[in-house]
């Protein structure tokens, strides 16, 4: 049986004595206890330089199951050494995800410590605690990229969102990989209509991050939103379109931008005459839950019945009626120009 492996992550040693020790020993075990059924060779993730194993996006084609327990049993080693950084782990067969790994450092360093306590204070809500263990962290250690991008997190939710920018720049300068640091500074631009900086950040968050973590389809979707409101329509479009074809069930953060997806993405498709496509994005869009934005429904609903009007189709009235009612300017129109053809 095939599975497709996805790796992506790095973990941080430290120092270059605890690197040389953990090459040494993921050599040894590798060619010892595990015969090289493995899917990395210790050459193709550690990083003198950097201090780290690292691994890119590696895509690994396995048919061999133990190799796969082996593996993660050494990044689980790993883990134990190390100072900071995080690697996730996608096992796939047949296109369908079947497991997921995190690892993340386990050692008892005290800035390890402070930044675990501090991120259960984040998720009990508790924003002050958490930046106190944060900024802990980062005294320890200057160089701890996501206690600086967990401080930044706590910011926003704070309102602080100037220091929650700088601490989101300083992680992603850090280390440019983490697409929270990355996904976080984009969303502070975006909201203060710097578009062209937002811009920068989403696109880094698109080039670390892949099509299985949320935060690539955030990031999408928002893409073509700002190239909207950029003016570049066609690169606008682009966008939509690809996160229009990806279904999201309802535990999914990007659930809650799908039916603004497709109603903006139908309205694109009307305007390059595109009248069959647009009625299907709009039908899909309408299937939608609408989250108690009634305006939303009416307008996709008489969007609908534009289309259908346009291919000569019947059921279209009743939508313009509901939507002119709520105040729509196109149902409006729509209904003055059919009044006008009957009184003619």
């Amino acid at each position: 049986m095939s599975y497709k492996v996805i790796t992506k992550g790095r973990l941080d040693f430290g120092t270059p004595k605890t690197f040389d020790l953990l090459v040494e020993m993921y050599t040894t075990r590798t060619e010892q206890y595990y015969k090289n059924i493995v899917l990395f060779k210790a050459e193709e993730i550690f990083n003198a330089e950097a201090v780290n194993v690292a691994f890119n996006k590696l895509i690994v084609p396995v048919t061999s199951r133990k190799s796969i327990k082996n593996t993660i049993d050494l990044i689980r080693l790993l883990a134990g050494y190390g100072t900071s950084g995080e690697v996730k782990m996608w096992i796939m067969r047949e296109g369908e995800l079947k497991e997921f790994h995190s690892f993340e450092p386990v050692s008892d360093r005290s800035y390890i410590l402070a930044y675990k306590e501090g991120c259960k204070q984040l998720d009990a809500k508790n924003f002050e605690k958490a930046a106190q263990y944060f900024t802990k962290a980062i005294k320890k250690n200057d160089e701890y990229a996501d206690a600086y991008e967990k401080l930044g997190t706590v910011n926003q939710k704070m309102g602080n969102t100037k220091d929650a920018l700088t601490h989101f720049k300083k992680a992603a300068a850090i280390h440019p990989e983490n697409i929270y640091a990355q996904f976080g500074a984009a969303s502070i631009y975006l909201e203060n209509e710097d578009l062209e900086n937002g811009m920068v950040y989403l696109n880094n968050t698109i080039k670390y991050s892949i099509p299985h973590e949320w935060q690539y389809w955030t990031a999408r979707y928002f893409k073509g939103c700002t190239l909207v409101k950029l003016g570049n329509t066609s690169k606008a479009e682009q966008e939509f379109k690809f996160f229009t074809r990806k279904v999201f069930d309802e535990s999914n953060p990007n659930y809650q931008y799908r039916r603004k997806a497709l109603y903006t993405f139908g309205k694109m498709l009307l305007d390059k005459g595109d009248t069959q496509g647009a009625s299907e994005q709009f039908k899909i869009a309408r299937k939608v839950a609408n989250n108690g934005d009634e305006k939303m429904a009416l307008e996709i609903a008489a969007y609908e019945g534009y289309a259908k009007f346009l291919l000569g189709l019947n059921g279209y009235r009743t939508s313009w009626q509901k939507a002119a009612k709520a105040g729509m300017p196109e149902a409006k129109k729509w209904l003055q120009g059919i009044d006008t053809r009957t009184t003619a």
